[in-house]
C-alpha cells in the first residue's frame, strides 16, 4: 500500500516540477505567440521551429520532474520499484512525445535517457526502507505466521 501511495505522490511531484520548471523556462525563453494548440499539425510546426535553448529547457524540466518524482516515490514507498515505476511512466510519456512530435536526434536520445538516469539517481540518493521484523506493526507480510515463525 505504501508503494502505491509513493507512486501517486511521485506522479503529482512529476507534474508540479515539470510545470514549475517550464514556467520559469518560459520566462527566460518565451514561446512563439502564434502557437495554435487546436491542431496537431500546428503543434508539430511549432516544435519544428524551436531553438536549442528551448529544447534544453524542456529536457531539464523532464529530467528534474522524473528525478523529484522518483525520489518522492521511493521516500514514501520505501522501495526502489516505486522510483523505477515513476521513471518508467515518464519514459513512456516521453516515448510517445518523441514518436508524435518532431525534434532533433540528440533531443530524442536525451529525452529517453533522462528518466532512466533520474530513476538511477533517485535510487542511489534515497535509501531503501528496511523491512520490519516479522509480525511487528508495519510488517508487509500482514502479520501472518510463516513456517519459520511457527518453528520458533
Amino acid at each position: 500500500m505504501r508503494g502505491v501511495l509513493g507512486i501517486l505522490a511521485g506522479l503529482v511531484v512529476v507534474a508540479v516540477t515539470i510545470l514549475v520548471v517550464s514556467f520559469v523556462g518560459s520566462q527566460l525563453v518565451p514561446a512563439p505567440p502564434e502557437v495554435n494548440t487546436s491542431s496537431i499539425e500546428s503543434i508539430r510546426a511549432t516544435y519544428a521551429a524551436l531553438g536549442t535553448e528551448t529544447w534544453l529547457l524542456m529536457l531539464v524540466s523532464w529530467f528534474l520532474g522524473a528525478l523529484a518524482g522518483a525520489a518522492v516515490a521511493k521516500k514514501v514507498g520505501g522501495r526502489s520499484w516505486a522510483a523505477w515505476t515513476i521513471a518508467g511512466l515518464v519514459f513512456a510519456y516521453l516515448l510517445l512525445t518523441v514518436a508524435m512530435l518532431p525534434m532533433p536526434g540528440w533531443m530524442m536520445v536525451s529525452s529517453l535517457a533522462a528518466p532512466l538516469l533520474a530513476g538511477f539517481l533517485a535510487n542511489r540518493l534515497i535509501p531503501e526502507r528496511p523491512y520490519p521484523p516479522a509480525g511487528e506493526a508495519g510488517d508487509e507480510r500482514g502479520g501472518e505466521e510463516t513456517a519459520a515463525d511457527a518453528d520458533a
